[in-house]
């Protein structure tokens, strides 16, 4: 068994590694260390839980994978609408300004369903004059 000098694939760092075939056929050998094969194997699409970087919210919304978009959130999650808008108009959407689907689905994305707005208060004017009987203000 010869000893291989490799570089962790988390951290960078050079380690010895002794290549017996039973190693190298299961994959060992990438990382310098346990903790650092940890974040390795177990972030992003090297989770054994990856579902191709999309999830739906109880209320439908589609959260996609964007690590280093700033409408992401820590765990590198936004939420698709914001991100498509985004790319319509050429800039990052500001913390205040809402979009709106126009169909009222909101798992339904298309930049020709969605709508900016300035603030949530025009958001709400809008479901308001659509729906009053369930926007009642009493």
């Amino acid at each position: 068994m010869p000893l291989e000098l490799r570089h962790c694939r988390q951290c960078g760092i050079a380690f010895p590694f002794m290549a017996a075939p039973s190693k190298v056929k299961r994959g060992e050998g990438q990382c310098c260390s346990r903790s650092c094969s940890a974040v390795f194997h177990r972030t992003g699409k090297r989770s054994n839980n990856w579902q191709g970087g999309r999830k739906v919210t109880e209320s439908g919304h589609v959260l996609i994978y964007v690590p280093g978009d700033p409408h992401a959130r820590p765990d590198g999650y936004a939420m698709e609408h914001r991100v498509v808008l985004a790319a319509t108009v050429g800039r990052a959407l500001t913390s205040v300004e809402v979009v709106h689907h126009k169909d009222g689905d909101p798992s339904n994305n298309a930049p020709d369903n969605l709508a900016l707005l300035p603030s949530q208060s025009d958001h709400m004017r809008i479901h308001r004059y659509k729906n009053p009987e369930v926007h009642q203000w009493t």
